[in-house]
């Protein structure tokens, strides 16, 4: 499509389908990844009140928060704690990758044809661990201790 079209292309990408565990979530990011869109949104499965994915819920063990913005918790392939570090890790994704602050870094450390979900979760997890928090970062302080992490 960009080579015919000249179109941007921003990707999203849900975690928390029916039946999807974190493997198969990083799978499908990696895949994405290779195609190089502009960016990829990373989001979390919504089932709101009286929708088709509700005859999903039992079979695939899912359960979901009863208050908007009804994001899924957990499912029986794919925990909270899990869920949680998608979390993060998305939220990371937008502010290092997807907002284009650090495009200079991200070739140099997460080339286009290598698989990027592995080396990105580690990531944001010290990243969470360094800074107890994902938001209200400072970004001349993410920059230098993102390139420090990576080191």
């Amino acid at each position: 499509m960009r080579r015919e079209t000249g179109a941007i292309v921003h990707a999203d990408l849900i975690a928390g389908l029916p039946g999807e565990d974190m493997r198969s979530f990083a799978q499908g990011f990696d895949r994405l990844w290779k195609v190089r869109p502009a960016e990829i949104q990373l989001g979390i499965l919504k089932c709101l009140p009286g929708t088709a994915i509700n005859r999903h819920i039992e079979p695939y063990g899912m359960r979901f928060n009863p208050k908007p913005p009804y994001e899924v918790l957990e499912t029986a392939a794919l925990p909270a704690p899990d869920l949680d570090r998608i979390k993060n890790f998305a939220r990371f994704w937008e502010l290092i990758v997807n907002r284009g602050t650090f495009a200079d870094m991200i070739g140099q450390f997460f080339p286009p044809q290598t698989p990027v979900f592995a080396p990105f979760m580690a990531l944001s997890d010290r990243l969470l661990e360094r800074f107890g928090r994902n938001w209200g970062i400072d970004r001349r302080e993410l920059r230098s201790v993102t390139l420090e992490e990576l080191g």
